[in-house]
Parts: structure tokens; sequence; C-alpha cells
């Protein structure tokens, strides 16, 4: 909590330096993240199977999105973008990050188990990259897949695409 506490003090510092109404109201927003996370020790989500999932969580998540896409676009002062990457866990290509979390792991399978996840397995965590790895070559015949994933999925020791 002591850094949260330095963190909320170093906003009411940044809201009376900045002084513009947008900046206040960026600065709101940033501050409820940082709550939501303290509060639940996890990044807010869209949409959630969780049934504690609230309206005010998605408008949090939602406003991320955004962020992501100002800063995508270079419309992003460089100060907020140095307060989103203090946040713990912030990520800017959130999809690309699980991506390559789902790739690693499928790696070391392959290694550990010499052969392809099935999707009709008991095992869950089998069953998910079996999935995976499905979606994958269905993206890849739709020609949806990104080259530099096509590529990274050939490198594998075994024909996924």
């Amino acid at each position: 909590m002591v850094g949260y506490q330095f963190r909320y003090e170093s906003l009411e510092f940044q809201r009376r330096a900045r002084g513009g109404r947008l900046e206040e109201r960026w600065l709101d927003r940033y501050q409820q993240l940082l709550v939501f996370q303290a509060d639940t020790a996890r990044l807010p989500r869209e949409s959630s199977r969780d049934e504690r999932h609230s309206v005010d969580e998605a408008r949090v998540a939602s406003w991320m999105r955004y962020q992501r896409r100002r800063a995508e676009r270079g419309i992003m002062p460089s100060w907020q973008r140095v307060l989103l990457e203090q946040i713990p866990g912030y990520s800017w290509g959130p999809s690309n990050d699980q991506w390559e979390r789902q790739y690693e792991e499928l790696h070391e399978f392959l290694n550990a188990e010499e052969r392809l996840p099935r999707y009709r397995s008991t095992d869950t965590r089998e069953r998910e990259l079996g999935a995976w790895v499905s979606k994958q070559r269905y993206l890849h015949r739709r020609r949806r897949l990104l080259p530099e994933r096509v590529e990274a999925l050939c490198q594998l020791p075994f024909r996924i695409v």
C-alpha cells in the first residue's frame, strides 16, 4: 500500500501542476485504475465471467483500451505513457502478450511430449493448447494470421500451419 499512497500523492501533485480539465479527467480515470488494481490485484477486463464484474470495471477497461489506441496513433503525451507504464502488469499489447505466452507453452509442450496437444484430452491445459492450435490453423486458412506468427509457428518441430 505504500507504493499506492506514493502514486496517489504524485497524482495530486500532477493535478495541481497541470490544471487542465482534460488532464484532470485523465488523472481521475487513472486513479480509478489504481484503486481497482489495489482492490483486486489485477487489471480490469471489459468482459468477464466473474459475477462481481461491474460496470465500473468495464468502463476502466474500455478507457485502458482507448489509451492503447491513443499511444498507437502517437497522440498520447509522454507523461501519461510514463504513468501507465508504472502500473504492474500493464501492457501496450495484451493480445500479443497472450499469443506469445500460448506459443511458449506450446513450444514447451512439444518438447516435453514430442506430439501435438489434443483438443479432446482429459488434461485441461492440453485441451486448451489443442484448441489454440486449431484456432491458429483456422486463422491461417482464412489468411487472417499475421505473417510473423505464421513464421514463428513454422519454426516449431511439428507442422502447425
